[in-house]
């Protein structure tokens, strides 16, 4: 469970599965080459969930995009580290 701030201005609850962390928000995101807030999205994804693999190799990619090479591969050994099999042949 989390919470947002909605239009409102009211908190609401939310349950939040993002198993698949592909999701249309930061893939709007990244079409734009909006990455700066393509990986301000992962990173409040995985902070309330940071077992996402691939919330972690998308913010590797993004941040990649904008030459930040050491935090794109500290994601990339995090992927490796949640989901060897998936991603090691």
């Amino acid at each position: 469970m989390g919470k947002i701030v909605g239009k409102t201005g009211k908190v609401l609850d939310i349950k939040v599965d993002r198993d698949s962390a592909g999701n249309n928000h930061e893939n709007v995101l990244g079409d734009l080459e909006k990455y700066t807030q393509e990986i301000t999205s992962y990173d409040k994804t995985l902070e309330i969930k940071p077992d996402i693999d691939v919330a972690w190799l998308f913010r590797g990619l993004a941040l990649g995009k904008l030459g930040r090479l050491e935090e794109a591969i500290a994601s990339y050994d995090k992927v490796l580290k949640l989901n060897p099999d998936k991603y090691c042949y």
